[in-house]
């Protein structure tokens, strides 16, 4: 009917003005009906921001000195605007009053590539992803999560959460697998595997002291220990899938 052609049209036209009105991140998904369109571009635009935060991460860890987040802060670099139309569901971000981590120019494009953001970008653009990239993708929202908690002693159950996400199926005993797959994934001489199980192992009692024992004293360092942990260990999958 032409009042329907006439409203997408509309719809289309302040859609693309919006666009050029408001820089940013756009997630746009298309679908039978709007609800699920907007369901599905929430979860798109969370991913992303996982990501974001994974690759703002790796950014200061290779070329400034990463401070991680003290309680009270957090790490918004967008602010978040959510529509639908008839089919359409979107996720927008306008800029915050926070500014981004790094300047966006061809040189820092570079250094970013290099840091591995066109292989996450591959895995962001896949259209029929597999349980493999989904694993992936999951542990860089799970990542960015983290990275925004507040708390120490919660941050770093989180992290373990993403180890034991990736590396523990179900029903079996974490300390030892957890320690033992790590090792074997990250190290390759025989000495060096069995330093980092013991590093592994002790990490993750201090995860246990916080679940069983209410230990509620986390500290920077011990987040920053267990977070290069995850980072290193994404990096490998992400390799992996590339």
């Amino acid at each position: 009917p032409k009042a329907a052609r006439n409203s997408a049209k509309n719809f289309e036209f302040y859609y693309q003005r919006f666009l050029k009105d408001l820089p940013g991140v756009i997630i746009k998904v298309k679908t039978g009906d709007s609800t699920t369109a907007l369901t599905k571009a929430r979860e798109e635009f969370e991913v992303f921001m996982g990501c974001f935060k994974f690759m703002s991460y790796r950014w200061h860890r290779a070329y400034s000195s990463y401070r991680i987040l003290e309680p009270g802060e957090d790490f918004k670099p967008w602010r978040i605007n959510i529509g639908a139309s008839d089919t359409a569901g979107y996720v927008s971000s306008g800029k915050n009053d926070n500014p981004l981590p790094f300047s966006i120019n061809k040189s820092n494009l570079k250094k970013m590539r290099s840091l591995g953001l066109k292989k996450i970008n591959n895995l962001l653009k896949e259209d029929k992803r597999n349980d493999f990239q989904n694993m992936i993708l999951n542990s860089l929202k799970l990542f960015g999560e983290a990275v925004s908690d507040l708390n120490y002693s919660h941050r770093f159950v989180k992290f373990t959460t993403i180890l034991e996400f990736l590396l523990i199926k179900r029903d079996e005993s974490i300390s030892h697998n957890l320690a033992e797959r790590l090792s074997f994934l990250m190290r390759r001489k025989s000495q060096e595997r069995q330093e980092y199980y013991n590093y592994i192992k002790e990490l993750y009692k201090i995860r246990c002291d916080v679940v069983h024992n209410a230990k509620n004293n986390v500290t920077k360092e011990e987040c920053e220990d267990i977070q290069s942990v995850v980072n290193n260990l994404l990096i490998l999958l992400v390799n992996i899938h590339n």
